[in-house]
């Protein structure tokens, strides 16, 4: 008599592989994957969309156009939030990863937000000189300038003893136009 089940085959070492996680096409690291349920639990506050009103800014409104910059004050469609949180997840720096050179990967593309490319999206093109804020940076903190301006004079920061700004006390504090502090919650 013959078995119906026909001859069996003997299988030697079996190749398991590992199932593709859902996500594995969708992060930069394994790292960041394990981050992403961080970012999903987040509240994402989106911005809302209005329309801009050059009545209000008529400066702001000639300077976006004389720019051509009309693309930054208008939505083209809603957006996704499940795109956004990749984004933010694949942003974060973590051990080693390229963002480091301010890279994100989100759904296969890899977006730059670096100084070049958002100034290429603007279409602004620097000659070396850097913005007002890089130059006080580079400058230092004038606190005596600061000072000068916030206290009531006769009166200064409290500093440690090797002379760095601590912090200054409210009563010390020029008083605003008002005449009236605004309430400590």
């Amino acid at each position: 008599m013959t078995s119906s089940s026909g001859k069996r085959i003997k299988i030697i070492g079996s190749k398991r592989s590992e199932p593709e996680r859902f996500y594995s096409n969708r992060f930069l690291s394994r790292r960041h994957e394990q981050h992403h349920p961080i970012v999903q639990e987040r509240r994402l506050l989106m911005e809302r969309k209005e329309g801009w009103i050059p009545d209000l800014t008529p400066q702001f409104g000639e300077e976006m156009e004389s720019r051509n910059w009309e693309k930054l004050a208008t939505y083209h469609a809603p957006a996704n939030i499940g795109v956004v949180k990749d984004f933010y997840t694949n942003a974060k720096p973590l051990e080693d990863s390229h963002t480091q050179d301010y890279m994100s990967y989100t759904r296969g593309k890899i977006i730059r937000y670096d100084p070049k490319s958002i100034n290429r999206f603007l279409n602004i093109e620097w000659t070396g000189v850097q913005c007002q804020y890089s130059l006080n940076v580079q400058k230092g903190t004038d606190f005596d300038d600061i000072e000068s301006v916030l206290c009531v004079p006769k009166w200064h920061f409290h500093r440690n003893q090797s002379g760095a700004t601590i912090h200054i006390k409210r009563a010390y504090l020029t008083p605003p136009i008002g005449g009236r502090w605004p309430r400590r919650r």
